[in-house]
C-alpha cells in the first residue's frame, strides 16, 4: 500500500488527507498542533469560500455546517469619496450560489477528528529540514502544505511569476457580534483610495454567527496602525475609530457590536510569493509543495481557501491516476502546473486589488453601479476570476464586453 505524508494540517492539507484516506492510501498528517490546541487558539484567518471549493470540500463530505453557518449571496462594493465621506461608488452583485466564511478554529478541528475516524494517522511534529530527510525517505510521496513558517522558506522563490518583494499591505482582523446586518446578507468590500480597504462579511465562529472585521492597511497610511495592539477588544476599538473617520456609513453598523471572544483576532504582515513547487533537501529528498506553501496570495480578494480547496482537488485526482506510477519530479512538475493554470487567475485577480483601480476596471465598477448585470457578474467572479480577467487583457476585449453586458437583462 502506498504511503503519504502531509506537512501541514490546514484547508489543502487536511482536505487532501481525507480525500486520499477515502481512497484507501495510508496517509500520515503532521501538525505542529492538535485538534484542542486549534481550537482553542488564535483565529487564523476570515476567508470567503465560494461554490467551486465548496463543491469539492462536498465531495469528501465536508460540509459539516451547511445548515449552521450564514448562507453569503451578496457581494457589496463601495469605493470611499474621502471629502464627502459617503460612497464614490456603491453596488451589490449577487452570487448564483452561497458562500460561507467558517471559523478555522472550527473547520479544521473537525476535519482532523473526522481524518482521525477514517483510519488517518495524525502526528504532532514541528517539522524542520532535518526532520524531512527522515520522513521523505519512509513515504512514497511527501507533500508540505504549510508555507507560512519554516517551511515554506525551503522553497525556491519563482521571479518569474511573483510580483512583490515585501508586504503589499499590513493587515489586522476581529470577529464581531452584533453587527447591524445588511438586507442582502455577503461581505462589505470598502476600497479606500490611498489609504487601504476595509472588509466585513457574515460568518461561522465558536459561539455562532458572526461578522468578521477585516482591514487592509497600505504600509505607513492611516491604516498601518496594529504593531503595538495586542488584544480583541483594542483591535475593535481601534477599527471603529477609523471607520468613523473614513467611511461613517460602515461604522454605523458596528454601533452595538462586540467581540466574539478574547482569541478573535489577527494582525501582521507576509510578501506574497509563488515559489518553485520541488523542494530538494540537503541530503537530495524532495517534496512536492500544496497550497500556500507555494503559492501565497495577499488575503484582499478573498482566494486563499479557494485557492487551497481547489489545489487539493487537482493533487488528489493526480495521485489517484498514478496511485501505481513513481512519485517523480516530473510528476510533481506536471501536477502542480496543472493546479497553477487554475491558481494563475486568481493570482492575478488578487494582484489586481493591490493595485489603484486601472481605467478599464474603473469603467466596470462605474458601470455596475447601473447595472445589475454587470455587479453579478463581477460578484461571481470571485468563484471563477477567469471569466472576468479574461475581458481585461485589452481595451478592445473590455470595450465589447461592457457594450455586451449594457443588453444583458441577465441579473443573475
Amino acid at each position: 500500500m502506498r504511503e503519504i505524508a502531509i506537512i501541514g494540517a490546514g484547508q489543502a492539507g487536511v482536505q487532501l488527507a481525507i480525500g486520499l484516506q477515502k481512497q484507501g492510501l495510508t496517509v500520515h498528517l503532521y501538525s505542529d498542533r492538535t485538534a484542542e490546541a486549534i481550537r482553542n487558539g488564535r483565529v487564523l484567518s476570515s476567508q470567503g469560500v465560494f461554490h467551486t471549493a465548496l463543491k469539492y470540500e462536498r465531495e469528501l463530505g465536508l460540509n459539516f455546517w451547511d445548515n449552521s453557518c450564514p448562507p453569503n449571496t451578496c457581494i457589496h462594493f463601495s469605493i470611499a469619496d474621502l471629502v464627502k465621506k459617503i460612497p464614490f461608488i456603491h453596488w451589490e452583485g449577487h452570487t448564483q450560489y452561497f458562500y460561507q466564511s467558517i471559523d478555522q478554529r472550527l473547520k479544521i478541528p473537525a476535519w482532523m477528528d473526522f481524518f482521525e475516524k477514517l483510519g488517518g494517522k495524525i502526528i504532532i511534529q514541528s517539522i524542520d529540514e532535518e526532520a524531512l530527510d527522515t520522513i521523505i525517505p519512509s513515504h512514497d510521496l511527501t507533500l508540505i502544505a504549510t508555507g507560512k513558517g519554516e517551511m515554506g522558506q525551503l522553497f525556491e522563490r519563482d521571479d518569474e511569476k511573483s510580483t512583490f518583494l515585501q508586504p503589499a499591505r499590513k493587515l489586522a482582523l476581529v470577529y464581531l457580534e452584533g453587527v447591524e446586518p445588511y438586507p442582502y446578507r455577503g461581505v462589505s468590500a470598502n476600497l479606500i483610495p490611498n489609504v487601504g480597504e476595509y472588509f466585513i462579511m457574515p460568518g461561522l465562529s465558536l459561539s455562532g454567527p458572526c461578522e468578521m472585521m477585516f482591514f487592509e492597511a497600505i504600509p505607513g497610511g492611516p491604516f498601518d496602525c496594529w504593531e503595538d495592539i495586542n488584544d480583541a477588544n483594542s483591535i475593535f476599538h481601534q477599527g471603529v475609530k477609523l471607520l468613523k473617520e473614513y467611511i461613517p456609513w460602515e461604522a454605523k453598523r458596528c454601533a452595538h457590536a462586540k467581540v466574539t471572544d478574547s482569541q478573535a483576532f489577527l494582525r501582521g504582515s507576509y510578501t506574497p510569493v509563488i515559489r518553485k513547487p520541488i523542494l530538494k533537501t540537503r541530503k537530495n529528498n524532495i517534496a512536492l509543495g500544496l497550497g500556500d506553501a507555494v503559492v501565497l496570495n495577499d488575503p484582499i480578494a478573498g482566494q486563499g481557501a479557494n485557492n487551497a480547496s481547489r489545489a487539493a482537488k487537482i493533487y488528489l485526482e493526480s495521485i489517484g491516476k498514478n496511485i501505481a506510477g513513481s512519485f517523480d519530479r516530473t510528476w510533481m512538475q506536471e501536477t502542480f502546473n496543472q493546479w497553477w493554470e487554475d491558481v494563475k487567475w486568481s493570482t492575478e485577480w488578487t494582484n489586481l486589488f493591490l493595485m489603484p483601480p486601472e481605467p478599464p476596471v474603473l469603467e466596470l465598477l462605474r458601470m455596475a453601479e447601473k447595472n445589475p448585470a454587470m455587479a453579478n457578474f463581477i460578484a461571481n467572479a470571485f468563484d471563477d476570476p477567469k471569466q472576468l480577467l479574461i475581458y481585461l487583457k485589452s481595451e478592445e476585449k473590455t470595450k465589447n464586453f461592457m457594450a455586451r453586458m449594457a443588453l444583458s437583462e441577465v441579473v443573475i
